[in-house]
């Protein structure tokens, strides 16, 4: 995947509008922009922009990372069932 960050320096920008004028937001010592409106701290990390609640710290799951937990919670779901169904029959 190309990146377009050779384009751009630095390569992460933000702008805010203040008086019908947009004004270039300062970038942290560590390279991301801290949005406060959303408490958000935009990272910037390999060829993703992660996002951080800014508040607790935690990063936010990518549409990726949300899928691969939502696929790891319905096995174990499934196994747990299945578990539970054993249970039941040598009960009988």
């Amino acid at each position: 995947m190309n990146s377009l960050g050779e384009y751009l320096q630095p390569n992460l920008q933000g702008f805010t509008l203040v008086k019908g004028r947009y004004q270039a937001l300062p970038l942290s010592a560590e390279s991301e922009l801290i949005n406060r409106e959303l408490g958000l701290i935009l990272r910037p990390q390999g060829d993703l922009l992660r996002l951080v609640d800014s508040y607790t710290g935690q990063m936010l799951a990518t549409s990726r990372e949300e899928t691969k937990r939502a696929n790891q919670a319905e096995a174990k779901i499934i196994e747990l069932q299945q578990e539970l169904e054993k249970l039941r029959r040598k009960k009988n």
